[in-house]
């Protein structure tokens, strides 16, 4: 009874471990590119067979490059077009070739009856001589497309049969004159790299259009306006228990800011290097914020309030009182002049012998003031100290973060297109573009975020018979953006589109998939496109106040656009 159950439990093991199998193998999506790869066996060993024992070598896809001291570069064939695919070997130089085919992955699967042609063929980037090639399926995987570049086990009097390729073709159509050695092996000498150039084409003698560069044109965002009104510059000044060291430049040093008025500001007192050591402040005699030219004759401070909205030593934000702000009225030749306004936030002397508010002073919510805002003890070990503060006209209102912006948390990024609506499917607002495929080339539209802004552009790469689609967003490498999923999906009929349709990411396809126009869209010469990414992102899109353009659907030129796009639409028989 126990070696019966031992076996049903193996035997529903086993059933548990391929229903898991089938499982996984039905969630993975269709494949719908080749890879493309170099199979290469050096002839070092043949030369010296104690010191090379078959290698250097590469012998698989995805073989490591720990293994074999050889790292490949691959391409993913997506249909008719150029590729390139290559070996570094960093071990071993090559020498020569016993085996060296070119493999392309599934291909005979994925385009039956395509055409492969090598270019050109380079060792350490000089090229060498190459025959004509045939094309046809590998012997050890027919679903996989290979040339022979070099094949020492072959019968010289090569014919088709199951000894080399199947199915074999030449681009040029003349497989007689075509070879499965197409190189001179001892053209490969010293070779630290092995780059092979080749061509896929859907008929023989058709070669590939070029796809061209993609056109980065995204749209501008709208500089905000150069200031030109009155400013003062602000800075921190900083002396430690025993008046040094200070920042007026002695081990020490503070940041400039220039106010142009409300908002909000940061400044930082720092300690300079000295040759591999940083002096620290302790304590504090002194630590006020300067106003440079504050109270002068048209100052931007004029009428103004100055608050303390934190205080960070060495990046800690630590505790602080009410701070007044006002004018300094005297010029003592070391930390102010008549002219500039300050805010005391510790003054050693002052807070023992003259603790009330200086004349003049005033706090930005009216609350009582005090020339010790900052606990000493609270500075020790100083590298750094960052105050921010921020500037009101309003007594008692503390200005708006302009610099923050709006964040746009994980909306939905779109097509400027055909609506629903539009096209009379349904009462929504999710869009539509279709997309010429008759074309090699690059398409550009706009993608439109929250319905509310231009936030970049969507490009469309149809490359000979087949598709990709990449997105580049607004701001570079600057812009506060975050895109969490893509969600890209195609339609050959205006029948299969929904709201469910295109609200739903089951089944979208992301920028890594290519589609094939043949397989995929049933060789349509326009195909629907719709975009639903998800994307966090604020506004202004960047650090600069650099705003999005607003999208206004009614804008005639938005309305001209959608016209142009209705006329390419099938036309109802």
């Amino acid at each position: 009874m126990k070696k019966f159950l031992s076996m049903l439990l193996a035997v529903l093991m086993i059933a548990t471990m391929a229903l898991g199998m089938v499982s996984a193998s039905a969630e993975e999506p269709a494949k719908t590119s080749s890879t493309a790869w170099l199979l290469y066996f050096a002839s070092n060993h043949e030369k010296d067979q104690a010191n090379f024992p078959w290698w250097p070598q590469h012998q698989r896809v995805d073989q490591p490059s720990s293994e074999t001291g050889v790292e490949a570069t691959n391409a993913e064939v997506t249909g008719p077009g150029k590729y390139t695919v290559g070996l570094k070997f960093n071990w071993q130089k090559a020498e020569g070739a016993i085996q060296f085919n070119l493999i392309l992955n599934d291909a005979e699967v994925l385009f039956p009856g395509y055409y492969v042609d090598i270019t050109e063929i380079r060792v350490n980037g000089t090229p060498i001589e190459v025959k004509e090639n045939m094309y046809g399926a590998y012997h050890d995987d027919p679903n996989a497309g290979m040339v022979s570049i070099y094949n020492s086990y072959w019968d010289p009097f090569f014919e088709p049969s199951a000894t080399g390729p199947a199915n074999h073709r030449a681009f040029d159509g003349t497989v007689e004159d075509a070879s499965y050695l197409i190189i001179n092996p001892d053209d490969i000498v010293a070779g630290d790299t092995i780059e092979v150039d080749f061509i896929v084409a859907a008929e023989a003698g058709a070669a590939p259009e070029e796809l061209g560069a993609m056109p980065y044109v995204v749209p501008e965002i709208e500089e905000p306006a150069p200031y030109t009104g009155p400013t003062a510059d602000a800075h921190l000044y900083y002396q430690a228990g025993g008046w040094w060291p200070e920042t007026n430049g002695t081990l020490g040093d503070s940041t400039t800011v220039t106010i142009t008025g409300d908002g909000h500001y940061t400044l930082t007192a720092y300690f300079m290097d000295q040759g591999g050591w940083t002096p620290q402040g302790n304590g504090a005699e002194k630590l006020i914020l300067v106003v440079s030219d504050g109270n002068a004759e048209g100052s931007v401070m004029d009428g103004k309030y100055l608050g303390i909205s934190d205080i960070r030593v060495n990046g800690v934000s630590i505790d602080f009182g009410s701070v007044a702000y006002g004018p300094t009225g005297y010029d003592n030749g070391v930390i102010f002049d008549a002219n500039d306004d300050y805010a005391i936030l510790y003054d050693a002397w002052m807070a023992a012998n003259q603790p009330g508010v200086p004349w003049g002073h005033e706090t930005w919510d009216g609350t009582e003031g005090t020339t010790s805002a900052v606990n000493p003890d609270d500075l020790v070990s100083v590298n750094s100290i960052e105050v921010d503060f921020f500037v009101t006209s309003s007594q008692n209102v503390i200005p708006a973060k302009e610099n923050t912006g709006i964040w746009y948390n994980s909306n939905t990024v779109g097509l400027a297109g055909l609506s629903l609506k539009d096209l009379g499917i349904a009462e929504d607002w999710h869009n539509i573009v279709p997309v010429d495929l008759t074309q090699t080339g690059w398409q550009r539209f706009t993608l439109v975020g929250a319905d509310a802004h231009e936030i970049g552009d969507a490009y469309v790469a149809v490359n000979n018979g087949a598709v990709t689609v990449q997105f580049v967003y607004a701001g570079g490498s600057t812009a506060r953006l975050l895109e969490h999923s893509q969600c890209i999906k195609w339609f050959t009929s205006l029948d299969e589109i929904t709201v469910d349709a295109l609200t739903s990411t089951e089944g979208g396809l992301t920028s890594a998939d290519a589609v094939s126009v043949q397989k995929d869209l049933g060789g349509a010469s326009v195909a629907f496109l719709s975009i639903n990414n998800k994307v966090t992102w604020r506004d202004p899109i960047d650090g600069n106040g650099n705003s999005l353009p607003r999208y206004w659907r009614n804008h005639p030129t938005w309305v001209a656009y959608r016209d142009q796009l209705m006329t390419m639409l099938p036309v109802a028989e």
